[in-house]
């Protein structure tokens, strides 16, 4: 289970499922921040929601 260097775009999730990975671990690159400086929580949903997407997408 790799956690380090995975990002949440489909490109990336990919390249570890192809490698035979079971999961992944995803961690600040899913924690998006405002122009404010604190976490953007609609963005973050958005963005789990998408990495989720996307690797059903690429399981079978």
């Amino acid at each position: 289970m790799p956690t380090g260097g995975v990002s949440p775009t489909e490109e990336n999730l990919k390249e570890w499922i192809t490698a035979g990975v079971h999961c992944v671990g995803i961690g600040s690159k899913l924690f998006i921040k405002n122009d404010a400086g604190t976490f953007d929580y609609e963005k973050v949903k958005l963005k789990v929601a998408e990495a989720i997407s996307i690797v059903k997408t690429l399981r079978p």
